[in-house]
């Protein structure tokens, strides 16, 4: 298997490669520091959870669920979809991440059979980055292409306060000059543009967590040749499910306590009961 991965094309371009590696916490939270410190946002963020293919919000008694690639809660309460869309990028694609987009916006928010009343004003930032390799009629021309989407109720709302979409031209790296002072962003789009072994740890040497993804890789191909694939990443998955959602509910409540916010409040949000949230106090 190692062998075969240095003639391999796009290695962290693999889906189940990038997803299982930025489904912790560890490395998600440092790709998307990179990616704010890129595009000048000084936003100080801390991963709560990461769910990969795993429902979105812990409140599902009082939510639909949703199904996305790999989705990060705040500890702002933000969340922050990324996807790796490695096929041609048309705008068929477009709209489907933009309906997921508006759908995670809106979902947090119990129904209601008062239309009236599901205004979008006091809910959370959602955004997504979409790593694609190609452009359709010139949405995406520039190496990152930012859309923003009015929702109704939102018509005094901030630009901030409104679903946003990040569209990444990896393809458009090799465009760009090396130069050994680079941003960290930079370099993590060469590593997932990297096409042999050889090249990741060239592009991740100096830098300890680039290290550590490359190692990651290395392991995880080791494993999946061992055991399959399928039965690592269902590993992987059951362990998110088991320790990163739970803890996700129960970091949310603590903060919505210190925030001082009515405990019938954060039963409501969170789905716990009670007494599990007096026992966090």
């Amino acid at each position: 298997m190692l062998n075969e991965m240095k003639k391999e094309i796009k290695i962290f371009q693999k889906d189940e490669i990038f997803k299982s590696l930025f489904q912790y916490n560890y490395f998600f939270t440092y790709l998307y520091k990179a990616f704010l410190e890129f595009i000048g946002d000084n936003t100080n963020i801390d991963v709560i959870s990461v769910s990969a293919q795993n429902l979105i919000m812990p409140m599902k008694n009082k939510l639909q669920s949703y199904y996305g690639d790999l989705v990060a809660t705040l500890n702002n309460l933000d969340i922050i979809s990324i996807e790796m869309d490695t096929g041609r990028f048309t705008k068929t694609k477009f709209n489907k991440n933009k309906s997921y987009l508006n759908r995670l916006y809106a979902n947090q928010l119990p129904k209601v059979k008062n239309k009236n009343i599901n205004n979008y004003r006091n809910i959370h930032k959602v955004t997504n980055i979409s790593f694609i390799n190609s452009d359709y009629a010139n949405m995406a021309p520039h190496l990152i292409t930012k859309y923003v989407f009015m929702q109704e109720g939102t018509i005094f709302a901030r630009d901030d306060d409104n679903p946003k979409m990040y569209l990444v031209r990896l393809d458009l790296v090799k465009e760009i000059a090396y130069n050994e002072n680079e941003s960290k962003f930079i370099r993590l789009l060469r590593i997932l543009n990297a096409t042999s072994y050889e090249e990741l740890e060239k592009l991740a040497k100096g830098d300890e967590t680039m290290e550590e993804m490359v190692e990651y890789v290395k392991n995880w191909c080791l494993e999946s040749e061992k055991d399959g694939k399928e039965i690592f990443i269902e590993n992987l998955r059951e362990e998110a499910k088991e320790e990163g959602i739970e803890q996700n509910r129960l970091d949310i409540a603590n903060l919505l306590l210190k925030d001082n916010v009515a405990i019938e409040k954060i039963m409501q949000y969170t789905g716990l009961s009670k007494e599990e949230i007096l026992a966090i106090k």
